[in-house]
This record gives C-alpha cells, sequence and structure tokens, in this order.
C-alpha cells in the first residue's frame, strides 16, 4: 500500500496559519536546518498551471508535505 500524503505551498500554510510566508519559511528552514525531517522525502516541485493575462502559464511549485507542515505548527 503507497502512503499517502497532504501537500502545500508556503503560501498556502501561511494562509491557514494567519501568518507571513516569511514566517513559513523560516520555521521550515529551521526545520531541515535541525536535521528533523530529510527534505527530499517531504519537499517536491510540482508543476502548476494558472492563468495570467488571458494566457496559460507553468511553473515549477515547491510543497511541502503533511510532516511538515504539522512540524511548522508544532
Amino acid at each position: 500500500m503507497k502512503r499517502e500524503t497532504f501537500w502545500t505551498t508556503q503560501k498556502t500554510m501561511a494562509n491557514l496559519f494567519s501568518v507571513s510566508k516569511s514566517t513559513i519559511s523560516e520555521h521550515l528552514k529551521n526545520i531541515f536546518d535541525d536535521v528533523e525531517f530529510d527534505k527530499n522525502s517531504t519537499v517536491r516541485k510540482i508543476r502548476t498551471v494558472q492563468t495570467e493575462g488571458g494566457r496559460e502559464v507553468k511553473r515549477k511549485t515547491t510543497f511541502y508535505n503533511l510532516d511538515a507542515m504539522i512540524s511548522v505548527i508544532g
């Protein structure tokens, strides 16, 4: 059975916890600096598509899994 998880961006975490994106970024940096989690298993670059000015723009966006998100609030 494949382990499923929830993935989110720093912007979404900031909105969820009513803090700035820079606050989330600082917490994540501390988590990875302390080697609390393996960055390779908790961070993914996922291609996203959004409409900007009537055109579709594709970008690779950094997403963090549920373990990283829980550590930010912990």
